[in-house]
């Protein structure tokens, strides 16, 4: 069994060598019942701490693709791939930092600038949109390997310190030949995207590509952030299952707004996501901005409950909607949560 490690990688070694064996074993190269090395002799095969090789095959244990017997050693058990993996639970403790830091930013003082009648902004250099080359750069941007995604998502990523890895959009979604190839070599905390109606390409992820994503975020451990909402605004075709309906082990954040089907002002969002999660994400709101806008909570209960609720039920049931907090600084949930 060879194995190569990139000790200028950012990827610990452990998860190298937890992603080469994962490797092999899906694409057979490693049999039911191979035995793998002993700890001590790979980790001095490879010229590292034995530590290390430990964490690497508990990690892959934890995953159902090994396991140990009292004098047969560590075996590869059975495992079809792509059906019937078993999928290991995320360990949102650990992917969620405790510590919360927040940047300050004078952009949203300028943007409300713009938007004022009988004032021409000179606090940035725009140009005239009556000059932009809109031909030649939609030109240049066919020639290129496009990866267009939600501008305002990008900008609290990098404003975070995230470095971001880009993956194609085609005409039928995410490129999820690339994010394997990705996943294959480097371990993200999370895989965002927008697979109904992709801001901007507009693209919406097939019910193949869903299903599959899903199996590549079960393989390689990496929770998905589904960012919808835009998918109530479908004028025609088939509506599509988001990935959170077809999420079947708590991998899954789903996160939308009000502020599409009802109006732009009401600046209220939701995140469906396990109880676990929320848990940790609520202090981070709270943070933030100590409690979400009241008197639009209060509109929106009485809009959903006797009004929009009422109405579309048919469109909002399976919604569960997690509201950071409400009247005062409490927090509380609406909707139905599917026993998260």
């Amino acid at each position: 069994m060879n194995l190569n490690l990139d000790r200028a990688s950012l990827t610990p070694l452990h998860i190298q060598i937890a992603q080469q064996i994962r490797l092999m074993i899906l694409q057979g190269k490693l049999a039911e019942g191979s035995r793998l090395p002993p700890t001590r002799k790979l980790a001095e095969k490879l010229g590292v701490n034995r530590s290390t090789v430990v964490q690497a095959y508990n990690n892959l244990w934890a995953e159902g693709l090994i396991e140990s017997h009292v004098g047969r050693g560590t075996l590869v058990r059975r495992v079809e791939v792509g059906v019937g993996l078993p999928v290991a639970p995320l360990s949102w403790n650990a992917l969620v930092a405790t510590r919360w830091e927040t940047v300050e930013s004078s952009v949203q003082e300028l943007m409300r600038l713009f938007d004022q009648e009988n004032v021409i902004s000179l606090a940035a250099g725009l140009p005239s949109p009556a000059h932009y080359p809109l031909e030649e750069c939609r030109r240049i941007f066919q020639e290129v390997l496009e990866a267009p995604s939600y501008m305002g998502a990008i900008s609290v990523f990098r404003t975070l310190g995230i470095r971001l890895i880009s993956v194609p959009v085609n005409e039928a979604g995410m490129d999820l030949d690339i994010l394997e190839r990705v996943l294959a070599r480097t371990r993200p905390k999370f895989i965002y995207t927008l697979p109904t109606f992709q801001n901007p390409s507009g693209t919406t992820l097939s019910l193949e590509r869903r299903r599959k994503l899903l199996e590549l975020a079960y393989r390689h451990q990496v929770p998905i952030v589904e960012d919808d909402p835009y998918s109530l605004l479908r004028y025609d075709g088939e509506t599509l299952p988001s990935l959170k309906a077809l999420d079947a082990h708590g991998y899954v954040i789903r996160l939308s707004t009000f502020s599409k089907i009802l109006f732009p002002g009401l600046r209220i969002g939701w995140l469906a996501a396990p109880k676990r999660l929320i848990e940790r994400l609520a202090p981070l709101k709270r943070a933030m901005d100590l409690f979400t806008n009241t008197p639009a909570q209060v509109v929106l209960e009485e809009e959903t409950t006797n009004g929009f609720g009422k109405n579309r039920r048919d469109q909002t049931d399976s919604l569960a909607l997690a509201f950071f907090s409400t009247r005062g600084s409490s927090e509380r949930s609406r909707g139905k949560t599917g026993g998260e």
